[in-house]
């Protein structure tokens, strides 16, 4: 996504690159313009006392009657419950949702081997996180299912979002900077309800027949990931099946600066709010992780009127461009070693795969290839890229490694069955291994293809239009990125597929990546 700000001004979702080749992947800077005008601005602002529109109203409301505490909800079952598949994009504006598209092409191609005829991965899919750029193809997938397939490329890939948003360098804009954002929610909320989404609401994400959506925006008070679930609504007692799926968006979407923060209000008054017991301990134990005691400490401030009365959200790859963090918490909050599935479900599941698309943007310094520099902006610039990349890179570290506890947590539960519960929870006992059950995670990015390819998708800026030759393109990136991955190949061998490899060799059993 992108604004024309200026020249040199550059901001990987929102802001255009126009003369410079290298924005930081979310770089979110409107750094270079503000570090040179924001003086003259402000002397502006205070001599002409002007006034900046800004709407920033509260985009939730209250729950109408006390509600339950919610009840984490397992995948929806199949007839073949042995397969899951679930997914996390990242952000990168129209860049990152049609590479990201170009993956669930992909798994609409493959057929589960071994079932000739029958489902395809997509059939299989379970779960999607999305932020920023990323959470559009998620949530445009879990209002619509699989017949987003159909659509979503002229309804959203090859339109240009970005006349709806201040774009040019004008005084107002920069007040409106300086005032907490050249754009509120207004342009990109009313964009996407009149083209994608039509005034639906999170009800119409959560029906059986469509996988968990979640989108992934931060919380920048409390610096802890802001997932929209009902966990997060009930702790501010607010009605999530009301808020319409576009407000959602906006908030993963609302780059620093380029957007004022979206503002969600905590309704004390009405429910009942308990904070979980897996929080409690939490904040109990100087020895829980660190993580988890700030996302159970932003649970209670959420509730308690004298912290904070509204909850200030924006783009959710400052917490964690991948969209991982809010999954490592729920698995280290859980209370069973199935968890989210239900028992039944952890019995029969034997292989799960989990695939992270990262649209990142690689960068080209100059100034480093030189004595001289970097600038005091290129230092901003450099800064800000090394802090979300290395958050970035740290989330799917700590990601990889829950995925494996929770394997081996589950092969112990399994393990500890007796035949009568497991007879009960499958129905029978053939082919029964409580071993058998295997975790397959990959990333993929443009680094993953092959250079002629992935070199100019990753030189793409992150805008919000893009020709549509440049997501075509990248369509078929995405694509070629899951059919070539051979950790992808490993997988499906796996699951019966004859084994593909690039040298010939046949390749090792999948590992956990």
């Amino acid at each position: 996504m992108a604004l024309k700000f200026q020249k040199n001004l550059q901001a990987s979702l929102y802001l255009r690159p126009v003369a410079s080749k290298s924005p930081p992947e979310r770089g979110v800077t409107m750094i270079r313009s503000l570090t040179r005008m924001a003086l003259l601005a402000a002397l502006l602002a205070s001599l002409g006392g002007c006034a900046v529109d800004i709407e920033n109203a509260p985009i939730n409301v209250p729950v109408s009657r006390p509600a339950p505490e919610p009840v984490p909800q397992p995948p929806s079952p199949r007839a073949d419950q042995s397969l899951a598949v679930g997914v996390a994009f990242s952000g990168g504006g129209t860049r990152a949702a049609a590479f990201s598209f170009g993956v669930l092409k992909q798994f609409a191609a493959t057929q589960v081997p071994a079932q000739a005829g029958g489902p395809t991965l997509l059939d299989h899919l379970d779960f999607i996180s999305g932020v920023s750029g990323g959470s559009i193809t998620a949530a445009y997938y879990g209002y619509r299912g699989p017949a987003a397939l159909d659509d979503f490329r002229e309804k959203f890939l090859i339109q240009d979002l970005e006349g709806s948003l201040y774009t040019s360098i004008t005084l107002g804009n920069l007040l409106r900077a300086l005032a907490g954002g050249v754009n509120d929610r207004r342009g990109v909320q009313t964009w996407l309800d009149a083209h994608l989404f039509h005034g639906a609401t999170f009800a119409d994400l959560g029906t059986p027949d469509k996988p968990t959506i979640w989108l992934n925006a931060s919380d920048i008070y409390n610096g802890t990931p802001f997932v929209f679930d009902h966990q997060t609504f009930h702790a501010l007692c607010s009605d999530l099946s009301k808020l319409p799926i576009s407000e959602a968006v906006a908030a993963s979407a609302a780059v620093p600066l380029a957007f004022a923060p979206i503002v969600m209000q905590s309704f004390p008054q009405a429910c009942t709010y308990v904070l979980p017991a897996w929080a409690e301990k939490a904040l109990s134990d100087p020895a829980a992780p660190a993580n988890l005691q700030a996302y159970a400490a932003a649970l209670r401030n959420y509730h308690d009127p004298e912290v904070m009365k509204y909850v200030k959200l924006l783009d959710g790859g400052i917490i964690d461009n991948y969209g991982l963090a809010g999954l490592v918490l729920r698995r280290e909050q859980a209370s069973h070693p199935y968890s989210p599935y239900t028992p039944e479900q952890a019995v029969k599941i034997r292989n799960l795969l989990f695939v992270v698309v990262d649209a990142g943007q690689s960068e080209e310094a100059k100034w480093v290839k030189t004595v001289q520099g970097p600038s005091g902006i290129q230092v901003a610039e450099a800064t800000t890229t090394t802090m979300i990349n290395v958050a970035k890179r740290a989330s799917y570290d700590l990601f990889t490694d829950t995925m494996n506890r929770w394997q081996a947590q589950l092969v112990a539960w399994r393990c500890s069955l007796p035949k009568d519960e497991v007879l009960r929870l499958r129905g029978s006992l053939d082919g029964w291994d409580c071993k058998d059950i295997h975790f397959h995670v990959l990333r993929l990015s443009f680094e993953t293809l092959p250079p002629d390819e992935g070199g100019p998708l990753a030189r793409l800026p992150t805008t919000l239009a893009l020709s549509p030759d440049q997501v075509d393109a990248l369509i078929s990136g995405g694509e070629d990125a899951l059919k070539d991955s051979q950790e992808f190949q490993d997988f499906l061998h796996s699951l019966g597929a004859p084994q593909v490899a690039a040298d010939g060799v046949p390749g090792a059993q999948p590992m956990l990546r």
